[in-house]
């Protein structure tokens, strides 16, 4: 736990025993990173740069209230600059300290996710939450075509027409967006 440091450089050589490394209320504040971390949790923190040796030693970072954040892989010579006034482009009714986002190499890409909640409570991403009800969908439609039982497609939520677009992340109100007639 680092904590209130301010104009810090830190540096991670040797072995985390717990794998996560929080950062809270710290500016300016330089991480290098040369052992595995397994999450960096960053919060309410303004001008923060953590820089990983390579992509062996990085899961993933998850944030909340984060401004100017520069996440520096130093052997793929790959940069995410990112924070919350980037986010807030996209998703307009961010809260600062509350919403979090999560970083993490996907595909060979460094996608930075909004975190949502299930209704128990998990923490995942719209992405990981459309595949898993993609494939629920799919072993339904298996089990019931075996058992010899048609059933209808699941009906797709209702957006409301004032609402954000939840289909593109534009911003836009979905009438005007992705919801035109």
């Amino acid at each position: 736990m680092i904590d209130s440091c301010n104009n810090t450089t830190i540096r991670l050589n040797n072995k985390i025993i717990t794998s996560t490394v929080d950062v809270y209320k710290s500016d300016n504040f330089n991480l290098f990173v040369n052992t595995k971390v397994g999450t960096l949790q960053l919060d309410i923190c303004n001008k923060l740069n953590a820089e990983f040796q390579n992509k062996e030693m990085f899961q993933s970072v998850v944030w909340a209230g984060v401004s100017d954040l520069s996440l520096k892989f130093k052997e793929e010579n790959h940069v995410l600059e990112t924070g919350f006034e980037q986010m807030k482009k996209l998703y307009p009714e961010l809260r600062h300290t509350i919403d979090q986002f999560i970083i993490r190499w996907i595909d060979g890409q460094l996608l930075s996710e909004r975190l949502i909640r299930l209704e128990n409570g998990y923490p995942t991403t719209e992405r990981e939450k459309k595949i898993y009800d993609d494939k629920q969908e799919q072993a339904m439609q298996k089990l019931a075509k075996e058992a010899g039982i048609t059933i209808g497609k699941k009906n797709e939520k209702k957006i409301p027409p004032n609402a954000v677009c939840p289909k593109c992340n534009s911003g836009k109100k979905y009438k005007k967006c992705c919801g035109k007639s």
